[in-house]
């Protein structure tokens, strides 16, 4: 079998037999894990992790960002997100914002934010109606204080935002966006 082979995975082995639709998600993420895990032994690339892709690299990483502890708390908020989060998530992923790299759930600290981008450290969070209580304003802007103190920016929107003025929201993603980047070059 060539090498490049173990790039495709079979989600129905001849050995195994069946429908692939009625293979359990957990056996064909476990055979994905397996063909990934072969790759990357395989092929190692030079610079970065075997897959080339580049962490965030500093005295912060699993101190402040993305805390090895949070993982579970983390995935469960992926797998869980709101329908405003869903929307915006879909503008934001694959580079699509000026080829900056947003992420989802990552938690800075003690806290998780909806979307960041390392590069530009750069946090987005979308407020659904729980957020509207006077005592969830005032914790989160302790919350939104404590994470600025990390040298992270924030950008906030509401669901009604995302909504019903999603081009405004992206309008001021990109103009942070490309402030930051400009602050970063002149720097």
């Amino acid at each position: 079998m060539a090498p490049f082979g173990l790039l495709t995975p079979t989600l129905s082995p001849p050995e195994r037999g069946g429908d692939p639709l009625e293979q359990p998600v957990t056996v064909l993420l476990l055979e994905m894990r397996l063909v990934l895990h072969r790759f990357k032994t395989c092929f190692p690339l030079p610079s970065g992790n075997a897959m080339g892709v580049r962490h965030y690299k500093g005295e912060d990483m699993g101190e402040v960002f993305n805390r090895i502890g949070m993982g579970k708390r983390r995935r469960a908020l992926r797998n869980a997100m709101p329908n405003a989060e869903v929307i915006l998530w879909s503008y934001l992923r694959r580079r699509q914002v000026l080829g900056k790299k947003f992420r989802r759930q990552v938690s800075i600290k003690k806290y998780v934010v909806d979307f960041f981008c390392f590069e530009l450290r750069l946090a987005i969070e979308v407020d659904g109606p729980s957020h509207f209580t006077r005592d969830a304003f005032i914790k989160d802007q302790q919350r939104q204080k404590e994470i600025e103190r990390e040298g992270v920016g924030f950008l906030r929107f509401t669901n009604a935002d995302v909504y019903g003025n999603i081009s405004g929201v992206l309008d001021v993603i990109y103009q942070a966006v490309t402030e930051i980047s400009k602050i970063s070059l002149d720097s």
